[in-house]
């Protein structure tokens, strides 16, 4: 005989501030706005905004959910401690990482070259969106995903999913 569960909430009163604050903290978890979303396919390459990538582990989620060869547009600010945790993915599916920094970051580009053909730094996220182009192939997908809680200083994570969006938008 099978087991129900019931939940223990059922019994609370809807007023029940506990329970208002739990579903505020999970409804605001569960906007999918600039998390894996797809934004439009351009001469046959995908563009997909995943600008509340905050963490290397949330870039490799959206890698693992992208069914395509990818051009990866990145900031370098925390690749390097974590870039064990997606070796394998980069190698099997990164066409070409391209990240968004002020400074050359030689330590990464060294720790990508025997996973990733092509490891590009840029100093705009405009000018990355336009080498992914050159780089991409009908069919591939560029990911922008961060995988940094303060990508180019911008000042919250709907900015630059903006921001990204404004640019792909105008290809």
């Amino acid at each position: 005989m099978e087991q129900t569960k019931t939940n223990k909430t059922q019994n609370l009163p809807e007023s029940n501030p506990l329970i208002e604050a739990r579903n505020t903290v999970i409804s605001s978890y569960s906007d999918t706005t600039f998390r894996i979303e797809w934004i439009k396919n351009y001469k046959g390459i995908d563009f997909v905004n995943d600008a509340k990538s905050s963490s290397v582990l949330m870039s490799l989620e959206a890698m693992e959910q992208c069914n395509a060869n990818l051009i990866w547009i990145a900031s370098d600010e925390n690749l390097m401690t974590d870039l064990h945790l997606i070796k394998d993915v980069l190698a099997e599916k990164v066409r070409a990482i391209i990240y968004v920094s002020n400074k050359s970051n030689p330590t990464l580009e060294q720790g990508c070259k025997d996973l990733v053909k092509n490891v590009l730094r840029l100093g705009t996220l405009e000018e990355a969106v336009q080498a992914s182009l050159s780089f991409a192939q009908e069919s591939d997908c560029v990911l922008f995903s961060p995988a940094s809680p303060s990508y180019l200083k911008l000042e919250t994570i709907a900015k630059r999913g903006e921001l990204f969006n404004s640019i792909v938008n105008k290809l």
